[in-house]
């Protein structure tokens, strides 16, 4: 008798919102980073983009034909679950999530493990929905710092 598919959340990351960080969001959004009344009119805008952004780490256990990354979001009330935000610059870690399983972060193939251990960024991070996935909806932990393991495994890149 086969065990079914099983998503557990590890982790949902806030990103350390920086200065950097800000101008590269400005750049990508802009195509330059303003300065003086400029910035200080976009400022705000960029920081409410990023402060809403989470890294979300999960286990996929006896994955199956049904999983698809893409599948990955949160559905909010009232909204149309098309338009739901969708997963980017997945990683796929090692089970014991210490090391990168694949280098290509843009265009990665799937691993054919039957268990995986994946990070991805979604946009406008809703605390206490949950993570709709291929099996379901998955409740999530509360939003927490980002581990140092990730900032460097899974860095966050402003999306084009």
């Amino acid at each position: 008798m086969a065990t079914e598919p099983n998503v557990t959340v590890i982790g949902v990351y806030r990103l350390a919102v920086t200065s950097e960080l800000i101008d590269a969001t400005l750049e990508q959004i802009h195509g330059y980073v303003p300065e003086g009344d400029d910035r200080a009119e976009l400022e705000p805008y960029c920081s409410d983009l990023v402060n809403g952004v989470a890294l979300v780490e999960v286990l996929v256990k006896n994955r199956d034909e049904r999983f698809r990354v893409d599948d990955f979001g949160q559905v909010v009330a009232g909204q149309d679950p098309g338009q739901r935000q969708a997963p980017w610059l997945e990683t796929y870690l090692t089970l014991d999530g210490k090391q990168r399983l694949i280098d290509n972060r843009y265009l990665p193939d799937t691993p054919r493990d039957d268990e995986l251990r994946i990070t991805f960024f979604l946009h406008f991070w809703e605390p206490g929905i949950p993570l709709a996935t291929s099996y379901g909806d998955v409740g999530c932990p509360s939003v927490s710092e980002m581990p140092e393991r990730l900032t460097r495994l899974a860095p966050h890149e402003p999306p084009d």
